[in-house]
C-alpha cells in the first residue's frame, strides 16, 4: 500500500498475512554483497576426531529419538493386550522383567494359569529374579485385566513380537554408537569434561559434538550465545531491558547438552543436590 505510514503497512502486512514471506532472495544478495567486499569468510570445515564425534553423536541421537517413539507406541499396544501390567512398574521397558514378559509375550490369561510362584519360576528360567510383592502385583493386574477377542488380541501379539525386535535392534545400534563414542572421545576436547562426577561418555560426548571446533570462540560468553542461553535484549530509543527470559535462539543440541552437564554437576556436587531452588 504505497503512501501508508509505517505502524498503518505493518498492520497492513500482518493482516494479509506478509509477515512471513521468505526473504531468501533478499539474504543471498547481502551475502553476495559481503563476498565482494571482502568482509565475510569461509566456513571452517571440521575434520578429525571433532567431525567423526558430532557424526555418531547426531546418529545416536535419531536412534534415541526412534526409540522413544517405538517404546510409547509398544506400550500403547501392550496396554491393549494386558491392561494394567504398564502399572505395577515405574518404568517397564526399562526394568529386567518388563522386557522378559515383551519378549515371551505374556497375556493375562497365562499369568492367571502360573500363579505367583511358578510365574516367578518362569521369570527365574529367563534370568530375573521377581519378588513376591512384584509377582502379587501382577497377578493382580491379571485377573483384574479385560480380556480382549482372541482374534484381535492374536494380531496385536503379533505387532507387539515385531516392535520388540526393532527395540532390540536399536538397542544394540545404540550401545555400539556409545562404544565408538568412547573411543573417540579421548581424542577431543571433550574428554576432560569426564572428570565431573556423573558426567560420562555420552553427556561429554554430547556437549562436544554440538559445540564443534572450540577453537572458533574467544569466550564462553559466545558459546552460551550459540546455545540460546542468554537473556532476551530489547532495546528502543537507546534503552536497552534485559532480564527477561532466555533467548532460545541457536543450537537446541547444545542447549541440551549445557542442561544435561548441568544436571551431572547438580548430582555430583553434595552443595548443589542438598540445597534447594538449584
Amino acid at each position: 500500500m504505497p503512501g501508508c505510514r509505517p505502524k498503518a503497512w505493518t498492520w497492513w502486512c500482518a493482516q494479509n498475512l506478509l509477515r512471513s514471506v521468505k526473504t531468501d532472495a533478499r539474504d543471498l544478495a547481502a551475502m553476495a554483497e559481503l563476498m565482494i567486499r571482502g568482509l565475510g569468510r569461509r566456513p571452517e570445515l571440521e575434520d578429525g576426531p571433532v567431525a567423526r564425534q558430532a557424526v555418531l553423536v547426531a546418529h545416536r541421537r535419531r536412534k534415541i529419538k526412534a526409540r522413544r517413539a517405538l517404546k510409547n507406541q509398544v506400550l500403547a499396544t501392550w496396554d491393549l493386550v494386558f491392561p494394567g501390567l504398564d502399572g505395577c512398574f515405574s518404568d517397564m521397558l526399562s526394568t529386567k522383567v518388563g522386557k522378559a514378559l515383551l519378549a515371551e509375550a505374556i497375556t493375562p490369561s497365562r499369568v492367571l494359569h502360573l500363579g505367583p510362584e511358578r510365574f516367578r519360576a518362569f521369570c527365574a528360567n529367563r534370568g530375573v529374579v521377581v519378588d513376591r510383592f512384584k509377582a502379587d502385583q501382577v497377578i493382580k493386574a491379571a485377573r483384574e485385566a479385560f480380556a480382549l477377542p482372541d482374534v484381535r488380541a492374536q494380531v496385536l501379539l503379533e505387532v507387539l513380537a515385531v516392535d520388540a525386535k526393532l527395540m532390540q535392534k536399536l538397542d544394540s545400534t545404540i550401545e555400539a554408537a556409545d562404544h565408538c563414542l568412547a573411543e573417540v572421545l579421548g581424542d577431543t576436547p571433550a574428554r576432560v569434561l569426564t572428570s565431573i562426577p556423573h558426567v560420562g561418555v555420552v553427556r561429554a560426548s554430547n556437549y562436544g559434538g554440538a559445540v564443534g571446533n572450540i577453537d572458533r570462540f574467544t569466550s564462553s560468553a559466545q558459546v552460551y550465545k550459540l546455545s540460546g542461553l542468554v537473556s532476551k535484549l530489547h532495546e528502543s530509543a537507546g534503552k536497552r531491558r534485559g532480564g527477561l527470559a532466555i533467548s532460545r535462539a541457536g543450537k537446541v543440541e547444545l542447549r541440551e547438552a549445557i542442561l544435561e552437564l548441568g544436571k551431572g554437576l547438580r548430582l555430583g556436587d553434595p552443595d548443589l543436590e542438598t540445597t534447594p531452588g538449584r
